[in-house]
């Protein structure tokens, strides 16, 4: 990962960034569902998650 912009910036919209995070995966689950279904969705989700997880595990 570039950790040369690491810094935080600030902008004028009120969403923080678990609300923006909730949101973005809704809408990409209902995206996928639509597309893909309510199983494969699912999946969809999990890995994102486990991914993210795993992201986070390693700047730890």
């Amino acid at each position: 990962m570039n950790k040369a912009n690491t810094e935080p910036f600030s902008t004028p919209i009120t969403l923080d960034r678990d609300l923006f995070m909730r949101r973005l995966i809704a809408s990409l689950g209902h995206l996928n569902e639509g597309i893909l279904g309510s199983e494969l969705t699912g999946a969809y989700i999990l890995n994102v998650g486990l991914s993210m997880g795993a992201a986070i595990e390693e700047e730890q």
